[in-house]
């Protein structure tokens, strides 16, 4: 399936499922924000979301600083 993932092309492997692309890009899901096409997807919702052919996909990585 093609994807939209953090701005470029990427071609996910998984089942289609937002949860299996996390684990696919080694993505922490308690140390990400997830957006597809422009909504944020709460935690609870990522494990069932099903992803489209062409959907958007940003990941945001916490990071700390100061």
């Amino acid at each position: 399936m093609k994807l939209r993932l953090n701005g470029n092309d990427y071609d996910f492997k998984g089942d289609g499922f937002l949860g299996a692309l996390l684990g696919e890009i080694q993505a922490n899901p308690d140390q990400v924000a997830v957006m597809v096409n422009d909504r944020i997807i709460p935690k609870m919702e990522r494990g069932a979301l099903c992803l489209k052919d062409g959907d958007t996909v940003e990941v945001m990585t916490f990071m700390g600083g100061g």
